[in-house]
């Protein structure tokens, strides 16, 4: 069984059964990671609003947060087969996360080298990425993923495409759920989440879209 602590007593909990006291009333034993019980010493000073409400520190989060840490990009079901493809965009930015051909997944950014234009606003199937301005066009499997494969203004001669390869992001699939590490950094081991953890039966992975601004965010 877990370590569990049935004395941790604050001023600030809720009264009544713990949710650890309903589990241990259970007929049925509940597994251990269930059962884990912390208190951790929080501040009661409260947060600044400007956290919520400046422009200034979301700009901090999106340079200094989001290209350090795993970000829930999709799930498992929105991408099934080799070559599925879904734009997700944080901040400023746009990746695309393509199912390779081993099963695999990999995030592209998604923007054409040639002039910046989106190579994809719509998720779906893609055997290749063909930027609709110029019809440059880059793979998105294989050996050698985000190399450029046709830049249709050049001479047949041209070693143009030789030189060109989109940058890629790795991408971790755990719990229903493709995660991406999308920052200039070497990848960190994945955070030991609780829903890594549980078997199928007792998570679920959910993604809600809802219509907002940076403000309320």
């Amino acid at each position: 069984m877990a370590d569990i602590d049935p004395k941790i007593d604050r001023d600030d909990r809720c009264p009544g059964p713990t949710y650890t006291d309903m589990l241990m009333a259970d007929t049925r034993p509940a597994p251990d990671y269930l059962l884990t019980e912390s208190a951790p010493e929080l501040s009661n000073e409260p947060f600044s609003t400007e956290r919520y409400t400046s422009a200034a520190f979301k700009a901090l989060e999106d340079g200094k947060m989001w290209p350090n840490v795993w970000q829930y990009a999709a799930r498992e079901e929105d991408m099934p087969e080799p070559g599925d493809t879904v734009v997700y965009e944080i901040g400023d930015k746009s990746f695309l996360l393509i199912r390779q051909r081993d099963g695999s997944v990999r995030a592209f950014y998604n923007v054409c080298l040639h002039r910046g234009r989106k190579l994809r606003t719509e998720s779906g199937a893609a055997i290749q990425l063909r930027c609709p301005f110029h019809g440059w066009a880059f793979q998105t499997s294989g050996e050698q993923p985000g190399q450029c494969i046709d830049t249709p203004a050049e001479p047949e001669s041209s070693t143009l495409c030789t030189q060109i390869k989109q940058r890629t992001y790795s991408c971790q699939e755990k719990a229903g759920v493709v995660w991406a590490w999308l920052g200039d950094t070497p990848p960190e081991p994945m955070p030991e989440l609780d829903c890594f953890a549980a078997p199928a039966s007792h998570s679920f992975a959910f993604k809600g879209m809802w219509q907002a601004n940076w403000l309320q965010c």
